[in-house]
């Protein structure tokens, strides 16, 4: 039985990307605060939909400053000048499935409008640094996050990877999302508190939810690294050629397809630009099975001391 999308009384507040939002939706999987002024505004309303989409989000955008998200039989949403998430949910759509696409679609062209950088992918801290993984759907990007976390790494986000571009002397700034990560219900990886189990969105199987409110790290990080997740019989690390980065960051940012419409190609040129000036980009390759998933931990770590000393490990 579906739950519908409840709406608040009065509006809560919460963090998420380093902002303090004030919602209509009660947010299970973000950390509450105290009301202050917001960053951020999600309200409920009610408005048509600008065009058809389909079974994934479609993007409208206005202008820069106005740009819909659209999925059938989930919601609308309206995203204004990196300030406000207008949202209309389906009266059918579960309210885990709403909530789901505010975080994920809403919040990454909200991101667009700050300036900011929303990869796909899911990342963790250590030692201060974080360190983005980037795969397909199915690359095993959460089970590897959650086996890091699990060998003493600080979970950072699941699925945005939000970055601040720009500065030219610290690189890259890695700014948490929000303690929430997915697994799905085989994953080799199992993390028995503060999980619970639902589908996140229509077209994804129920997966397992781990609410990470106690290891989560809320600060920004400088990104020292980013993999690209490959399945294969050999396990080990290797760079990306140089000429396939750029194709590569693309790939792998959300809402990349509407930049053209919105005048954003040669900023988010330049940010892909300092990124890989920046930031290593490595391959890592290892059995689909996870049968090597202690190696694989500890060859990252590995990884991760040698890029705090400028090296690289070759395995």
């Amino acid at each position: 039985m579906l739950t519908q999308p409840e709406k608040l009384t009065q509006p809560e507040f919460f963090r998420a990307y380093g902002l303090n939002l004030e919602s209509d939706f009660p947010f299970q999987e973000l950390p509450p605060i105290h009301a202050q002024p917001a960053d951020v505004i999600i309200k409920r309303v009610s408005m048509g939909v600008p065009q058809q989409g389909g079974e994934l989000a479609s993007y409208f955008p206005i202008d820069a400053e106005t740009i819909y998200v659209h999925q059938n039989e989930v919601a609308t949403i309206k995203v204004c000048s990196g300030r406000e998430l207008l949202v209309d949910p389906h009266p059918d759509a579960a309210a885990s499935v709403v909530r789901h696409f505010i975080l994920h679609q809403g919040f990454s062209i909200l991101l667009w409008q700050l300036g900011r950088v929303p990869l796909h992918a899911s990342a963790v801290v250590k030692d201060g640094q974080a360190y983005a993984f980037m795969g397909d759907s199915g690359a095993g990007k959460s089970t590897l996050c959650a086996s890091l976390h699990l060998a003493g790494c600080t979970l950072g986000s699941d699925d945005i990877v939000s970055l601040e571009c720009g500065d030219g002397n610290s690189g890259p700034l890695f700014q948490p999302s929000f303690p929430q990560l997915k697994l799905v219900q085989d994953s080799p990886v199992s993390i028995k508190a503060d999980t619970h189990t639902h589908a996140l969105a229509d077209n994804e199987l129920e997966k397992q939810v781990w609410n990470a409110h106690r290891n989560f790290s809320h600060e920004k990080a400088p990104l020292k690294g980013i993999f690209s997740l490959k399945f294969g019989s050999q396990l080990g690390i290797y760079k990306l050629p140089p000429q396939q980065c750029f194709g590569f960051l693309n790939q792998n940012t959300y809402g990349s397809s509407i930049l053209p419409a919105v005048g954003w190609q040669e900023r988010h040129l330049r940010q892909c630009a300092e990124i890989i000036r920046r930031v290593p980009i490595y391959v890592l390759v290892r059995p689909k099975d996870f049968t090597l998933q202690p190696q694989v931990i500890e060859l990252l770590f590995k990884q991760f001391k040698a890029d705090l000393s400028g090296g690289f490990t070759q395995a």
